[in-house]
């Protein structure tokens, strides 16, 4: 059951992962990793003479490869924001937040970087709908790529987006993969409108994507990602490259919610020898590679030292 229980989801949330828990460490974060682990405890408590048995189980539970990380050839602006939850949707602080938004999105010109990747939500606002701000935006996608992400309001339906901007073009990107409880119902729509209802003030569920969203950077294919969708394997069944994310941390914080998405999306990383550029609000922002094999690790370290 413990074996099992990463592969289904109550409600469509697939955060407990045995497996991701390996990350840390010697042993390889799959299900061999974790099943040789259980056998040795297994063995470990019947085998009462004989326990050193045991020990040698152990051996097919470590990490044998690693991975070598890919990275795009591109000078990319990580932009982080901390903006608290409990302003950042406060129609007072609005212009600010766009002005944060612009800001460093010249500063990033300025410093000479090609690409700049925002936090989701940094545009707190239906960005389809900002006729100006889409044209100036266009216009400085000429002297630097740039992805935000924010709101996209469509044949009255709520989306949560990523916006492309470059070379004086805009694609949009919307989410293909809700959060359960957070942007949809996981029930049947006779309870899931009355949970809205009586919950959410009759407010309906954000509107997902027929498809996940790829795209392409410099003839690079990148696989689109918008917070708890980089936790999903969905993401990552073609084993892509590159998955360019944006999140927004501000909702949990503060607690270890990052921490274990963090962990989620290394375990993903490795098994699928993916390159994560994670862009957040609240929690730090960073590129997340596969796991590096422990005993290399190891040696660097001692090297580092000496």
């Amino acid at each position: 059951m413990l074996l099992s229980v990463s592969y289904f989801y109550p409600f469509n949330f697939n955060w407990l992962n045995l497996e991701a828990t390996l990350v840390i460490g010697i042993f390889e974060p799959n299900l061999r990793g974790l099943g040789f682990i259980f056998a040795f405890i297994i063995a470990y408590y019947s085998l009462n003479k004989f326990k050193f048995i045991s020990i040698f189980l152990l051996i097919f539970a470590l990490q044998f490869k690693q991975n070598v990380p890919n990275l795009l050839p591109l000078k990319i602006y990580l932009a982080n924001t901390n903006i608290n939850q409990e302003i950042k949707w406060k129609n007072e602080y609005r212009n600010d937040q766009i002005k944060q938004v612009l800001n460093l999105i010249n500063k990033a010109i300025m410093d000479g970087y090609e690409f700049i990747i925002l936090p989701e939500n940094a545009i707190v606002s239906y960005v389809n709908l900002e006729l100006n701000l889409m044209q100036y935006l266009k216009e400085k996608s000429h002297n630097i790529g740039i992805l935000t992400g924010g709101l996209a309001y469509e044949n009255d339906f709520i989306y949560n987006s990523a916006f492309l901007f470059k070379d004086g073009d805009m694609k949009r990107f919307d989410k293909f993969i809700l959060v359960p409880f957070g942007e949809e119902i996981p029930l049947p729509t006779f309870i899931k409108n009355f949970v809205n209802k009586i919950f959410f003030k009759g407010a309906s569920d954000i509107k997902s994507a027929k498809n996940l969203s790829t795209y392409e950077i410099n003839g690079f294919k990148i696989t689109n990602a918008i917070c708890y969708e980089v936790t999903r394997p969905e993401i990552y069944a073609n084993n892509p490259d590159f998955v360019i994310a944006i999140s927004n941390n501000g909702w949990f914080m503060p607690s270890t919610e990052p921490n274990l998405q963090r962990l989620l999306i290394k375990y993903y990383a490795t098994k699928h020898a993916t390159t994560i550029y994670h862009s957040v609000n609240g929690s730090k922002s960073e590129i997340i590679t596969p796991k590096k094999m422990w005993i290399k690790e190891f040696i660097m370290q001692i090297k580092s030292k000496s």
